[in-house]
């Protein structure tokens, strides 16, 4: 009886967007921005060569983020925006065209207009690109790292947070005030729902 035939899932990031810059920085600190045989960055990378089974999506990784680029058959380069970018204060958007680069995650990001949605939107996305359950599962999570690592949905979510302090924030009143002639004033527009009912009820056996 034959196997089945191995799905093969469409091209992703093996690692989040911030351990694969981690490894560009490296490379760039050996080879500065000289083309470099791939053979070469993988034996820096720990690998025998870049043909080996683990170098290879690694490899294919640090492509796909942009923070490798050809140079010719067998011969790589780090961008020299990557120089740049550490001699400057443009990492946030350095990160951003990071994150944006590999092709899935600018899919997954169309998907994301008020921020990150939940898992099952993403893997919809996943699904109708072909990748697996484990795969999907892979892809999610780097995604997620790595968007949080570029800062990508920061503002929204400090607007969001402003929000949330700005009607959190206690009232300095006490929500039910009695003075001396026995006239009662109650600050509705600052109680929760259940605070105005209990007010509305002292209000009623009040009078």
């Amino acid at each position: 009886m034959m196997n089945p035939a191995r799905t093969r899932n469409p091209t992703m990031p093996h690692l989040d967007a911030r351990e694969a810059f981690k490894l560009a920085i490296k490379i760039l600190r050996a080879f500065k921005t000289n083309p470099t045989p791939i053979d070469a960055i993988a034996k820096l990378l720990g690998y025998t060569n870049a043909r080996n089974g683990a170098a290879a999506p690694l490899i294919a990784t640090l492509f796909s983020y942009g923070l490798l680029v050809s140079a010719g058959t067998g011969i790589a380069v780090v961008p020299k925006e990557l120089f740049m970018m550490l001699k400057k204060t443009r990492k946030k958007a350095f990160r951003t065209t990071i994150v944006r680069t590999p092709p899935v995650f600018s899919a997954l990001l169309n998907v994301c207009d008020k921020g990150l949605p939940h898992d099952a939107k993403l893997e919809a996305v996943l699904i109708r690109q072909g990748y697996s359950l484990k795969a999907r599962t892979k892809c999610i999570e780097n995604f997620k790292k790595s968007v949080k690592w570029a800062g990508l949905f920061e503002t929204q979510q400090n607007k969001a947070a402003e929000v949330i302090h700005l009607h959190s924030t206690p009232t300095q009143r006490p929500p039910l005030e009695v003075d001396a002639n026995g006239k009662m004033t109650v600050h509705l527009p600052t109680m929760t729902r259940a605070q105005k009912a209990v007010a509305m009820a002292i209000m009623r056996n009040f009078n």
